[in-house]
């Protein structure tokens, strides 16, 4: 996006050129500038125009009409195939490719690649403005040209793509080939998934139900274990060949677990989770994959690094057992930060003495004239 005015230009990469890119690089864009541009000038993206008619004649995608509403600028939309009318942003996308990303940054992820970015659009500001018409810099004009632009409004619009869908029976949503897990307890249940750049959420009931990295990738699983702990009351095998638990936990151990970890490897869960389980099947034999299961229901109840902790004093400890899990969740503090006690509210408190008494104070009781009585 650039500013006709000032020429600020905004440049920013995605993964793909879909609608949840296409609004949240409006969203970024706004905040950069500072403010909203009256009308903004567009070609016939499918993002934005779903149908060309006569004309000006334009069926707007709805998910960009909200954007628009929200912002409250104007559009104008080039005569098709006529990318030539708003040709100060089509040769910004050349310029970039020429200034921006040659040579080619040496970044290892998108988001470094974006920080580059960021810094080569600020260097731009200390250029200065078009010619003959401007001398000034670009940063001063910019300056100049929020004053005849829209407020921000008060909350950032919500860039996502909406849709309404049903979990299924295995507690999963499908978006965009991928699969994605809900909590089981929302299986067949409608779900408003709203699908941003980074991430996915579901929504049941007016209710984040659940939230995932969103995956660019084409027919993977994205699954969270916790949602499907539930299960394991019923289907304790599932455990081991579920796929939501496959990688979680290091290969069960054989023989006797007196020492060391579960024998193979750490899994997602941790070296102590594994160590845990590899003791309790070793000393409850058919009962130590319940009580393992037990312990790890209680990430469906506490913060996860909680549970952790407590798992963790008793491997030290040599604790091993569900309940012991339970009674450090319950009885122990897991917060290590120690506190100075306040005690400004009392004064009377907070003069404190060496706890030393002068043995004159027995020479003045045994001069008193008063009785005293004492308790053997």
């Amino acid at each position: 996006m650039r500013l006709c005015y000032s020429k600020a230009s905004f440049v920013w990469a995605y993964e793909h050129a879909d609608l949840t890119s296409f609004l949240d690089g409006h969203v970024r864009a706004m905040a950069y500038f500072g403010g909203v541009p009256r009308r903004l000038a567009y070609d016939n993206l499918r993002s934005a125009v779903l149908r060309v008619g006569k004309g000006k004649e334009r069926v707007l995608n709805e998910q960009f009409k909200k954007l628009r509403n929200h912002y409250l600028f104007e559009s104008r939309f080039c005569n098709v195939a006529r990318g030539n009318e708003k040709g100060n942003v089509e040769n910004l996308a050349k310029r970039s490719e020429r200034t921006y990303l040659t040579p080619m940054p040496e970044v290892t992820s998108l988001d470094e690649l974006n920080a580059h970015l960021a810094k080569c659009c600020q260097r731009d500001l200390q250029l200065p403005g078009a010619k003959p018409q401007h001398e000034q810099l670009r940063s001063v004009l910019l300056e100049e040209e929020r004053t005849a632009m829209l407020a921000l409004p008060e909350t950032a619009f919500e860039a996502c793509e909406l849709i309404d869908t049903q979990i299924d029976k295995r507690s999963l949503v499908t978006v965009k080939t991928n699969c994605y897990s809900a909590p089981v307890r929302w299986a067949h249940h409608p779900v408003r998934i709203k699908l941003f750049v980074n991430r996915v959420e579901l929504w049941c009931e007016h209710q984040l139900v659940a939230q995932h990295v969103r995956n660019h990738g084409k027919g993977q699983y994205i699954l969270e274990p916790t949602h499907y702990l539930n299960l394991l009351k019923i289907k304790p095998g599932s455990l081991d060949n579920a796929r939501p638990f496959k990688g979680m936990l290091g290969k069960k151990a054989s023989g006797a677990a007196s020492g060391g970890s579960g024998g193979g490897g750490s899994g997602g869960w941790g070296r102590d989770f594994d160590q845990l389980r590899s003791e309790l099947e070793y000393r409850y034999e058919d009962q130590g994959t319940k009580k393992f299961i037990n312990v790890l229901l209680l990430l469906a109840e506490h913060d996860e690094q909680q549970v952790r902790d407590a798992v963790s004093i008793c491997v030290k400890r040599r604790a091993f057992s569900d309940e012991a899990v339970a009674g450090v969740l319950s009885n122990e503090p897991l917060d290590t930060t120690h506190h100075r006690l306040d005690l400004s509210h009392r004064p009377e408190l907070c003069n404190v003495s060496d706890g030393i008494r002068p043995a004159s104070i027995y020479d003045d009781l045994f001069n008193s004239q008063e009785p005293v009585e004492v308790i053997a």
